[in-house]
């Protein structure tokens, strides 16, 4: 088996792996193969040594069930774009990140529930469900591989269903309510409905009269709570919500006013080694 392994996925670095660093071999043979266990990357990758692959590993890419799985950000890089619709890098990664959370909390996906949610084409979703699943007809989606136990399966396991929760809030949209992979946080919310009166005074108060109408902000806000949840949503997504209504310059300030009358704020969190904003409601 450990000559398959190699010819067909370690085959893919052209030989003379000793000149090849370390990470691009790590890398390079995960985006060929998608799926594979740890023994299977030894295998395909002799010269290399255990902790070698291992460090590589935590830098570019998931656990999975037990198995590895390139992570987006290194099959998306950022500027990119998705050579089957075009579709911006960082929304590829955004749902591909989602699916693979799905992947994280049962080896078993359904495939309408994710189109329900997504905001890319549905053969995107398709795409992406083919390099790490196989299509059982009537069961459903099934990752490639079966579970494999690892020492460090259980800690990913547990940090990427953690992740599950702020990536749902990120993908959901306000008319998707009766998906099934996330109907706890369909009530989740006890504010009551921005009134037209408070919107109007809000738009008086940042220097908007000319910019919005009221009740575009009242339904940007009811939006805002939606994303947001019980949990928190990654301010980049509100942002693109609201740049969608209101012009580009004046979409922080707006959004900015509306977190402080809904009760919410920006906040900075280090996600994969890297500092991003996102938003939480506070009382």
């Amino acid at each position: 088996q450990s000559s398959g392994i190699n010819a067909e996925y370690g085959g893919a670095l052209g030989g003379g792996e000793q000149r090849i660093p370390a990470a691009t071999q790590v890398e390079q043979l995960l985006k060929n193969a998608h799926v594979l266990s740890f023994r299977e990357i030894q295998e395909a990758l002799p010269a290399l040594k255990e902790e070698v692959i291992l460090t590589e590993l935590n830098k570019c890419a998931h656990l999975i069930q037990g198995n590895w799985v390139l992570s987006s950000k290194s099959l998306h890089p950022a500027g990119s774009k998705s050579d089957l619709t075009g579709v911006p890098a960082e929304l590829m990664a955004h749902h591909r990140n989602f699916i693979l959370c799905c992947f994280a909390k049962s080896p078993v996906v359904e495939r309408q529930y994710l189109e329900k949610i997504s905001r890319i084409p549905a053969s995107e979703v398709e795409y992406i469900l083919k390099q790490v699943s196989v299509l059982h007809p009537g069961k459903g989606w099934h990752f490639k591989r079966d579970y494999c136990l690892s020492d460090q399966a259980a800690a990913q396991q547990k940090r990427l269903s953690e992740m599950y929760e702020g990536l749902y809030t990120a993908l959901h949209l306000k008319n998707h309510r009766d998906n099934p992979l996330v109907a706890q946080f369909h009530s989740s919310s006890s504010l009551p409905p921005l009134s037209t009166g408070a919107a109007a005074q809000l738009i008086e108060r940042l220097g908007l009269k000319n910019i919005v109408d009221h009740p575009v902000v009242v339904e940007i806000a009811k939006t805002v709570k939606e994303l947001v949840g019980r949990s928190a949503c990654l301010r980049s997504v509100l942002q693109e919500m609201v740049v969608s209504c209101v012009p580009p310059e004046h979409c922080s300030t707006l959004l900015d006013g509306l977190l402080g009358v809904l009760n919410m704020a920006t906040l900075p969190v280090i996600h994969n080694g890297h500092q991003v904003e996102v938003v939480a409601r506070f009382g």
